[in-house]
């Protein structure tokens, strides 16, 4: 497995921000929209303004795993299979939500929004780091959040797509130890 997040440097423009890694570990990822993304002790942050952190290369049958710390105003998530770059939501992605406080509870942490709502299981992740783990595979996507099992998915075809982190709203988020195999 490959961990993609290292200690980098950011370089930050008015219109975007370019990541330089020493092993060129973010070299297949971009950001897009006005959230500022940074690099503070291992973990890549997500503050201030709505935007993604998006992969360039493509996945189709994966295993993902991310550990993730979410603040209580902040929305969040993973979206996979994404397949239109300048409209990343939930009608051209597979968004894994990560907002505790979603005003619709059934959209909750776990849930694959509009597909699986509510999620299987309920579980708090507010103010401490927690773990993702998803597995696509044979037109099925299966989310676990902390190991406890909170969607599954079966579709008629999985198209390949790219992956994008998501930081939406007040507050802040923070993702590290990925690893994508």
């Amino acid at each position: 497995m490959k961990y993609l997040f290292k200690a980098c440097i950011l370089c930050a423009s008015f219109f975007s921000i370019k990541v330089f890694c020493d092993v060129n570990d973010f070299r297949n990822w971009t950001s897009s929209g006005l959230a500022l993304w940074s690099v503070e002790e291992q973990a890549l942050i997500g503050r201030e303004g709505d935007g993604f952190f998006i992969s360039n290369l493509e996945y189709k049958e994966f295993e993902l795993f991310i550990e993730f710390w979410i603040s209580r105003n902040t929305n969040s998530g993973i979206f996979i299979l994404c397949q239109d770059r300048e409209h990343i939501n939930p009608e051209s992605c597979y968004e894994l939500n990560i907002w505790d406080n979603h005003p619709n509870q059934n959209a909750r942490t776990g849930s694959i929004v509009g597909k699986v709502m509510p999620p299987l299981a309920v579980v708090a992740t507010e103010g401490k780091w927690n773990t993702y783990r998803v597995t696509v595979y044979d037109s099925t996507i299966v989310v676990k959040v902390n190991n406890v099992l909170t969607a599954i998915y079966k579709v008629d075809e999985l198209r390949p797509g790219f992956l994008a982190l998501q930081k939406w709203g007040g507050g802040e988020v923070k993702f590290r130890n990925l690893r994508i195999k």
